[in-house]
Formats: C-alpha cells, sequence, structure tokens
C-alpha cells in the first residue's frame, strides 16, 4: 500500500498504536478531523507563552490576553469558554516555569526537522522519512508543552515522543506540564531517550510492514474494524468514515 507524500512523525505513530482505523481515515484517505476545546487549549497556550516571552514585531497584537482569545477562538472546532480561559492561565503558567529556570531567551520556536529518505534509510533502514516540531528551543535544551486539566504524571507517549526529538536535534529535552493552577518539569534522562528511540523507530517500522502487506488502502479497511468510539472522531469524520468502510466491505 502507497500513501502519497507519507513521512513518519510520532503523532502518525501514536494514532497507528491508539487507532488503527483512524489512521487509515487520516492518512491514506486523507480524512479531517476536528479541532477540540482541549486541542485548542494547547495550541493557544503554547503560542501564547511564546508571545508573553518574545513580543517582537511578528505579532500585531499587543494585548496577550485579545491575541490568545483570537487565536482559540479561530483553532477551536466549537466555542469553549471554560477552555478559552483556561489556555490563557496555562500561558502564564509556562512563563512561570520557564523564568524560574531562567529560559527566557527563545532561540527558535516550532522548530521543524525532516530526516529525507535516504538517510532514513541508511541510519534506521525506514523506508519513509521522519518528520517533527520542536515546541521551544533553548541554547541547551528543547522544552516541550503539555497543556492539562490535571498535572498527572507524564505518559510513554510523552517520553517516546521527546526521545525522538532530543535524537534528530542532538539536544536535552525537558516536557513543561501546566494546568491553569499548577506546573511541573520533568527532564528526560539519556536511558529513557534511548529507550524512547528506540521504540520509535521500532513503531515506525511496524507501520511499513502494515502498508508493505497490505496492497491498497481499500484492502486496509476490509482488514481493520472501524472505531469511530474515541476522540479523534466527531459526526461530520464519523460519518464520511462509516461510508469508506461500507463502501470496501
Amino acid at each position: 500500500m502507497e500513501i502519497d507524500k507519507f513521512i513518519h512523525s510520532h503523532s502518525s505513530a501514536n494514532q497507528f498504536m491508539a487507532n488503527k482505523s483512524a489512521w487509515l481515515y487520516k492518512y491514506a484517505f486523507k480524512g479531517k478531523f476536528p479541532t477540540w476545546g482541549a486541542m485548542a487549549r494547547g495550541l493557544t497556550s503554547e503560542i501564547g507563552a511564546y508571545y508573553i516571552l518574545d513580543r517582537s514585531t511578528k505579532f500585531k497584537e499587543r494585548d496577550s490576553e485579545k491575541f490568545m482569545r483570537r487565536y482559540f477562538k479561530r483553532k477551536s472546532f466549537v466555542p469553549n469558554q471554560t477552555e478559552e480561559d483556561n489556555s490563557i492561565k496555562i500561558a502564564e503558567n509556562f512563563v512561570k516555569a520557564l523564568e524560574e529556570r531562567q529560559l527566557t531567551k527563545v532561540k527558535s520556536y516550532q522548530d521543524k526537522f525532516i530526516v529525507q529518505p535516504e538517510e532514513a534509510k541508511k541510519k534506521y533502514g525506514l523506508k519513509y522519512g521522519i518528520l517533527g516540531y520542536t515546541d521551544f528551543t533553548f541554547d541547551n535544551v528543547i522544552v516541550d508543552t503539555k497543556a492539562k486539566a490535571r498535572l498527572d504524571p507524564i505518559r510513554a507517549g510523552e517520553i517516546r515522543q521527546q526521545a525522538l526529538y532530543s535524537k534528530m536535534m542532538g539536544k536535552k529535552c525537558s516536557i513543561l506540564t501546566a494546568t491553569p493552577k499548577k506546573y511541573r518539569f520533568d527532564d528526560i534522562h539519556p536511558v529513557d531517550v534511548e529507550q524512547g528511540f528506540e521504540e520509535s523507530i521500532m513503531l515506525f517500522k511496524t507501520i511499513e510492514k502494515f502498508m508493505e502487506l497490505i496492497d491498497t488502502k481499500e484492502n486496509a479497511v476490509k482488514i481493520t474494524p472501524l472505531n469511530t468510539d474515541d476522540w479523534y472522531f466527531d459526526d461530520v469524520s464519523r460519518k464520511v468514515a462509516k461510508e469508506i468502510w461500507l463502501k470496501n466491505q
């Protein structure tokens, strides 16, 4: 099975693990998913923190709260006043936490890295390349922000994501988690980087083997149960996905 312009990423691998039918819908059939309030919260608090740290000419709006509220409304699939308010408080907590570590001079924001297919094949035995975006890059560390409703322990997938970025960018990584009231830093240790990176490459190879063993996306549908019960789908994408699965049974 060939997928046009396919490239590996942490989000793709994570979705493949969580829900193969959602992965097929998005990557093989180019389906679209909505941006829910929690997702808009994460996007808004992240760029809001960057706005506060780096008030430069790249931002036309001079008021940080107005900027974040406008950004949230543009990103959110449906209005959500609670999440809009939370995103502003979380952005402020991101900034407090970064200032406590004296991380105020952002070297780059949303840095993009690409491992081309030729290099990915030579180094890791992969057919496809690898793509990623880091949140905040400072001189000696990459900081990935997580906007949460609760200050839960970091998840294995979050560690795996930063392990991939650490190896690709050649820098130490930390995860900064914040809620509207609290925040916490988690540094990713070298042993976790090595293990998480190994798991990422293994996942990428599993995806490629899945694509190799199934000749077409239509046949992939035949052996993959459709699961629209989780948060990926809304009514529109659920309807479109069901039509695809019914058509190819």
